[in-house]
């Protein structure tokens, strides 16, 4: 019997190419066979993945993070039966818990990489939807007062965490309540991960988990007249519903959410002014809080989405000296970024992106009030000395407005290409961006994350906004240039760093990096993969160093346009 050919792990030139095996040589027999020259001239390469790429390190670090989820999640749900405790959503069992966490097990595809059973849907069994430990309500509720307090300084967590322990049977607000807070925590904080698992056609726990605070905060709330509530909570509970769904990208539910908040608002008549003088002080500086939280995310959401807007500033501000129980004080941010809204125009509020409205007589008067608005402010001077969160929040949004209103001069003015025309230099979008990239260069990215969805926002409408001053010159140079915090100078490479910043918030499936990408394309612009921005801590530039910078960049933008 012929003895079997064996495969050599360095096959010749020719066995290489025709991928058949090859038993060594020179001459090998397969080349021998064929008159071929036998030759070992190719340089073996590295078998397996040539990387590391920077978005396959993101994946693994991403689904590193859904695995440790993925079994915290499966811990907190293995106790054994026991009957209804504190330890117990209201209107559920741990046997119901149990088992629909083993259906669950056997009916989830054997091929998905999570074994943490999902949760099952609005009103699929029992009482509705999977109930959670109180564990996990307590967890995310901690991850709020330690993360997002600041951002959202209306909700005593300690106080809400003792009703969830009391468990009282008529207490369903409570689990409401936090079922939209720690849903919100999970969109807010992990927005980049939920999209993630939807990229891979997975649901993973996290999503479970986010949805299910929803749901049974949703279940609960239907099975009680909540509609007739006066409470704060049922207040609330709306408004982070919304949070929730916007987060994401459910726009209709948000707005449905939106709109009950505003509509709770106005049934307790906090719409009017002399409403606050009523309450007591504690209370009255929590409802003033409130009002301007709604206020400000009505406005972000309308801006974004062309909806009317329903809420009107009024004079009254939530002192910063109060110390609310269980929540405490606000710092200067709170009424600045309060203020930087009252800024928006109903011109502004109204007007979809990129449709021109029809011509008013009016917008001379209207550009002149924003622009002094704007100019009497105070943000150019406080907003650099705020901490890291609040000063990304408060500069970004300063930025934003900047932009908004310069759309609205580009409808309706003859531009300039002086830099120092305020509102009506051609190339504002570009020193705008700069200064947005510039500023995250000297933030962690926490600090950009934590925003999520309103960070988004405004990030892509500074983008686009660049992107339509790129589509009149493409010739605009877009080389990088070496500086100790990796920023990348010129237009593009702006713009290029902006796309970046909007993948760290929502990752790869943002729908506004995918818009954003879309008007690229519609103007020929390059879309090119994206470099990551220094989010590290960076090195401090001397100011010879700072001034070259700033000077180098206003001479890329003059080059073309003077």
């Amino acid at each position: 019997m012929e003895k079997r050919k064996t495969r050599v792990s360095n096959p010749c030139d020719g066995c290489s190419l025709r991928r058949v095996r090859c038993n060594g040589g020179p001459p090998c027999t397969e080349c021998r066979k064929r008159s071929l020259e036998c030759t070992f001239l190719r340089v073996p390469r590295k078998r397996g993945p040539k990387g590391p790429r920077m978005s396959t390190s993101n994946k693994i670090v991403q689904y590193q993070e859904q695995i440790r989820n993925d079994q915290e999640f499966q811990s907190s749900t293995e106790s054994p039966k026991t009957p209804q405790t504190p330890l117990e959503s209201p209107l559920s069992t741990g046997e119901d818990w149990q088992v629909r966490q083993r259906q669950r097990q056997f009916s989830r595809p054997q091929s998905s990489s999570l074994d943490s059973p999902q949760l099952s849907p609005l009103g699929t069994q029992g009482h509705g939807n999977a109930k959670l430990p109180l564990r996990l309500y307590i967890k995310y509720l901690t991850k709020f007062k330690d993360c997002l307090i600041w951002v959202w300084p209306i909700v005593d967590i300690d106080s809400l965490v003792s009703r969830l322990v009391s468990n009282s049977p008529d207490d369903y607000e409570a689990y409401a309540l936090a079922g939209a807070v720690c849903a919100t925590v999970i969109a807010q904080l992990r927005l980049s991960q939920l999209r993630f698992s939807k990229q891979n056609g997975s649901m993973s726990d996290l999503n479970d988990i986010a949805e299910s605070f929803a749901r049974h905060a949703q279940h609960l709330r239907d099975q009680h007249s909540y509609r007739e509530s006066e409470s704060i909570d049922s207040l609330l509970t709306a408004f982070f519903l919304h949070i929730y769904f916007a987060n994401t990208e459910r726009i209709r539910a948000g707005a449905m959410y939106l709109h009950e908040a505003i509509a709770q608002l106005s049934l307790q008549n906090l719409h009017r002014p002399e409403t606050f003088n009523q309450l007591p002080n504690e209370q009255r500086e929590l409802m003033l809080r409130i009002f301007w939280l709604v206020f400000v995310t009505e406005r972000t959401f309308c801006v974004q989405n062309g909806f009317p807007t329903c809420l009107s500033p009024i004079q009254d501000w939530p002192s910063l000296d109060c110390l609310i129980t269980g929540i405490g004080g606000l710092d200067p941010s709170f009424q600045m970024l309060a203020q930087l809204f009252t800024l928006l125009d109903d011109t502004l509020l109204m007007t979809r992106e990129r449709q021109t409205p029809e011509s008013d007589p009016r917008t001379e008067d209207n550009l002149y009030r924003g622009v002094s608005a704007m100019a009497e402010c105070s943000v150019s001077a406080i907003g650099p000395t705020l901490p890291e969160i609040q000063r990304v929040n408060v500069m970004v949004t300063w930025n934003w407005i900047h932009i908004l209103w310069w759309q609205y001069a580009l409808r309706h003015y003859q531009m300039s290409s002086n830099m120092d025309d305020a509102m009506l230099s051609m190339l504002r979008p570009a020193s705008v961006a700069h200064e947005t990239v510039k500023l995250f260069s000297s933030v962690s990215k926490q600090a950009i994350q934590t925003h999520g969805y309103g960070m988004e926002l405004k990030i892509f409408r500074i983008a686009d906004s660049l992107v339509d001053l790129l589509a009149c010159n493409r010739r605009l140079p877009g080389g990088p240039r070496p500086t100790g915090s990796g920023m990348l100078l010129g237009a593009r490479d702006t713009l290029h760093a902006l796309q970046s910043a909007l993948i760290l918030i929502g990752g790869e499936e943002s729908l506004f990096h995918k818009k954003l990408q879309l008007f690229m394309a519609e103007v020929q612009l390059p879309v090119p993969s994206v470099r990551l921005i220094g989010l590290a801590e960076p090195e401090a530039p001397t100011d010879d160093g700072e001034n070259e910078r700033t000077v180098g960049e206003n001479q890329i933008f003059f080059q073309y346009y003077v």
